[in-house]
Order: structure tokens, then sequence, then C-alpha cells
């Protein structure tokens, strides 16, 4: 069709020129910019030589290409040098500038593999090309080469006796269309597979529009709800919540629709198996465009019933075990209370006895009264001690935290026990405080747990052992270190020996007195007081306690 039509052009050319047939003007006609530029370029210094000494077939298929709208180029001579029109520029895009008149393997190097067979094929004998959104990598820009698609058709030039002079290329590209439709058939696939996944998983799944109307559920959604997915969207769904959640519901789903902050929130659904309401957990989020604007929202409902039984029951256990320890402790502080009158008593009569008030004593005598007044006295201490423990339990210990200093509360304390160091024959390392250094706590409360911590220590260290008091300052807490070269407490019992009733299991001590509250009482005491009670000891090496408290700086004193 191109080579009737190119005698057709060339005949009437003839019929009303009369120009030199290899004149630049008849060759290269027309005022486009490819017209201008190949009537200025130096063909001669090329394979295909001057236009003068080009075939007619040549010559007239050149004009018909400069003259075309549509994208064409001549594969041209035995280098397949190129000439083409001002269309098929932007297929060259960068490489225009300097691909007329160069040889084609020059121009389209990184295609080249992919082309040059269907010449091979067209000289061979082969038919004539046509290829659909072909695709190729082409470096048209600065960059790495980029994608691209092409329909074209690639179709023999031949002279009179037959030999192919070139190659007469028309392509359009369709880059554009094939990455539209790639995009279209990628989102027809990604609904489709949001869709399947929506009804396989085990949660309800919806979307909706910016405007918060609901546009889509899943069909397992529905059914679960005794619905179809169309009574469903738009606003459908209030049907199925449980009237006491609609309002919340609807105010909770509207600030998020306003702010575009994601969307959760707790409501009962209907339950069409079941025929009642259950206990679902809504989320939403949106999904917004490269500019910010919400495009749809994207939301589930997932069944929390079960949860929320399991937190109804636990909550009820949680009330019954807290009804239960104040059960137990005001057991505990009457109980107390309630023993120490007779305790007061035996005390009291065993020193009428003592002073001589029913006659004079033996000092047989005299040894059994001190002997009960011991026992009493042992027996107080451990009333006393359930007694603080009871408190703690019902929250009713009264704490006064004021700034000590540390070295007058040590040293007080130290004082305390230094008749037990001596009767036990235990050394003491010299205290070694700052002067300045305070803690905010409640004196007594103190002195409380550090008696205890060193009791403990004269205890379980044997004759002729050390015990040190140490206070190290930190930042914002002082560090109070009770440590003794004692026998030591086993690891799996470290924890064990802060329980209530509670002490550790040695097989060097036969008898501990005590009923296991001091350390307890000693670990509630110090959290009451922001601080903390821990321990770390070695079996045959002895023990280190420490009480941390709140240090007091000069600012809040």
């Amino acid at each position: 069709m191109f080579a009737n039509l190119g005698w057709g052009v060339y005949s009437n050319l003839m019929a009303i020129d009369t120009r030199p047939l290899a004149d630049p003007q008849i060759v290269f006609p027309g005022a486009s910019v490819m017209a201008g530029m190949c009537r200025s370029f130096e063909w001669e210094k090329t394979s295909l030589g001057p236009p003068s000494e080009w075939s007619s077939a040549l010559r007239i298929t050149v004009a018909i290409v400069l003259e075309s709208p549509f994208p064409m180029n001549l594969w041209s001579g035995p280098d397949l040098n190129l000439i083409y029109n001002d269309a098929y520029r932007a297929v060259l895009g960068a490489k225009h500038a300097r691909a007329l008149g160069r040889p084609g393997r020059e121009v389209w190097g990184e295609i080249w593999p992919q082309i040059s067979p269907l010449f091979d094929q067209i000289r061979a004998g082969g038919p004539a090309t046509y290829v659909e959104d072909a695709h190729f990598l082409m470096e048209r820009s600065e960059g790495p080469p980029g994608e691209a698609w092409f329909t074209f058709s690639l179709s023999p030039v031949r002279d009179e006796d037959g030999t192919t002079v070139a190659f007469l290329n028309v392509a359009a590209e369709t880059t554009e269309r094939v990455l539209a439709e790639h995009t279209r058939r990628q989102s027809e696939e990604s609904e489709a597979r949001y869709r399947f996944l929506a009804n396989s998983i085990p949660v309800h799944v919806w979307t909706a529009t910016p405007d918060g109307s609901l546009d889509y559920v899943s069909d397992l959604t529905a059914a679960s709800l005794g619905k179809t997915p169309a009574q469903i969207v738009g606003e459908g769904w209030l049907e199925v919540l449980h009237p006491d959640d609609v309002a919340p519901t609807i105010e909770r789903w509207t600030r998020s629709l306003k702010t575009g902050e994601p969307y959760e929130v707790e409501f009962r659904l209907w339950d069409a198996d079941q025929k009642t309401y259950r206990w679902y957990l809504g989320r939403a989020r949106a999904q917004r465009d490269g500019n910010g604007k919400i495009l749809r929202w994207f939301g589930s409902n997932t069944d929390i019933e079960e949860s929320k039984r399991t937190q109804e029951d636990l909550r009820r256990l949680t009330d019954e075990a807290l009804e239960a320890n104040r059960a137990k402790s005001d057991f505990l502080a009457a109980m107390s209370h309630d023993l120490r009158t007779p305790l007061n008593a035996i005390g009291g009569y065993a020193q009428l006895l003592e002073m001589g008030v029913r006659g004079p004593i033996t000092d047989a005598q005299k040894a059994d009264l001190e002997r009960i007044q011991r026992s009493k006295n042992h027996l107080d201490r451990l009333v006393s001690d359930v007694l603080s423990f009871a408190k703690l339990g019902a929250g009713r210990i009264e704490l006064r935290c004021e700034p000590i200093r540390m070295k007058h509360l040590l040293g007080s304390v130290v004082d305390m026990i230094r008749p037990q160091l001596a009767e036990k024959k235990l050394n003491l390392t010299p205290l070694s405080v700052d002067p300045e250094l305070r803690i905010k706590a409640d004196l007594d409360k103190t002195q409380q747990i550090l008696i205890n911590l060193l009791a403990n220590a004269l205890k379980f260290t044997p004759a002729g052992g050390t015990i040190s008091i140490l206070a190290q300052a930190r930042e914002t807490r002082v560090a109070i270190s009770v440590i003794d070269t004692g026998i030591g407490i086993p690891e799996d019992q470290l924890e064990r020996i802060f329980q209530p009733f509670a002490q550790a299991k040695s097989p060097l001590v036969v008898t501990d007195a005590g009923v296991g509250l001091g350390l307890a009482i000693g670990r509630q005491l110090a959290r009451a007081m922001d601080g903390e009670l821990t321990v770390t000891s070695t079996v045959g090496e002895g023990s280190n306690f420490t009480l941390t408290l709140p240090r007091a700086l000069p600012a809040s004193e």
C-alpha cells in the first residue's frame, strides 16, 4: 500500500516539478523540523552516500515518511541508518539529538538484540512484521532504561529490481494505555483478593466512604448478623446494634470522621445464630492519598464476648478476694487486740508475784516468773507483728514521711542492738555516714524495718561473725544495707522469705522464733514509703538486705 502511494505522490510531483530528481526539496519535502534537518545533513559521510545516488524507491519513501503525521522511521542502507519524521522524535526522546543518519545498532543498542532478528527474517524472504504492545527497555532519558510498549509494523522498501534498500517502521507507543490497563487489572485482582480474604477470616470486615457510609461488608459478616450485605451497607448496620450502644458508637464514629483519627469502640451486635447480642471490638483506619485526603475507611469487628465474660469473672473474683482479704485483716486485727488483754494480765500478775505481794518467793520461783515474762513478751511481739500485718493488709497504716538524718537514724538503731552484739560476741563494722545525708520516710516505720533486719542478722550469724551497716547515696535514692557473715539463704528461698508466715528453710537452724511476718511487713512498709526491700545471699557466706528509700534533697526540706 505504501509503495503504490509513494509512486503516485512521485508521479504527481514529476507532473508539476521539473527540478532535478536529487534536489533536496524533492527528496526531503515540506517545512517540518526533520525535513529541514535532512536537507542540511551530510549524507555523503554515511554508507548511504549522497541522496543523488539513492534509489528512487528510497527517495519516494523518505518523502512519504517526512510528510506523515504518524511516527515513522526508515532503517536505510546496509547499516540501517535512521531517517525519521517529526512524530518519531517523541519515540527517540533524548536520543533525537544524535540519531539522524546513524546506524540503528548504535542508536538502539539496548534493544538491538531484541529487534535485529526481525530484519534478518525479512531479508531471508519472510513476511513483514506486525506486533501489538511489544515490551522494550529503552534508554530515552537520563538514568536507567525505562519500560515502554509499542504497537508497530516493519516492512521492506524494495527497489525496481526487488533489492531491499530500507525497512519502513510505523510505530505507535502504547505505554500509557498498557500501564493503565495493568493498574486497572491489578485493582480488580486486589479487590478480588480482598473480598476472598474478608470472607475467609473469622472477623467482621467492612469498608466505608469518606463520609462514613458503609459501602461494603463481607458475606460472612452479613450472614452472622442475619442480613444480606445490601441490608447492612449505608446505615443499615444500626439496625443490628444494641439500642444502648447506638448513641456512644455514633458519637465515636463521628469523631473519627471529623478528625481522621483511628476508630475504636466496643459495642454489642445481634448474633443471628444464638439469637442474642454479643460484644465486639470495632476498629477502622483511614486510607489516604498522597495529599493526605481520606479515600476510604477499612474496618473490622472482632468478637470479644468471651473476653468480656472473662473480665467480668475476674472483676467478680477480685472483688471477692478483696472482701475476703478485708475480712481476714479485720479478724486478725480484732484477734490481736483481744489477745493483748490476757497477755497484759499475765505480765502484770507475774510482776506482782515477783515483787512479793503474795509473800516471799524462792530463787527457783523467781526464775520461773522470769521465764513467764519472757514468754509473754515474745507472744506480745508476735501479736504486734500480726496486728501490723493486718493493718497493712487493710490499708490502715498511717505514715508521717519527713526528712530524717541518716547518721541519727543509724546511730539510734545501733544503740538498741549493742547489748545483743556483746551477748553473741559479734563484731559491728564502724559506721561511716555523711552527716548531711537524709531520707524522706516515716521514722518509726524505718526503725522497725532496720531493727527487724538487724535482729535476723544477730539470729543467723554465728559467734565471732561480723555485721555491717552501710548507707549509699544515689541521685534520688538512699540504699541502706545490713550485711552479715551468717549462714546465708538458699537461692530458691530468697523471695519466699518475703511472703507472709514464711521463713527460710535451713538445716543449720533448729528453731526460729517468730511467725515469719517481719520481712513481709518490712517490704510492705518500704513500698508504702515509695521504697523497696531486697536481698542477695550466698549460703555459708552471709546475706545482704538492702532497704532503698527516697532521698530528701535540700529543695524538698
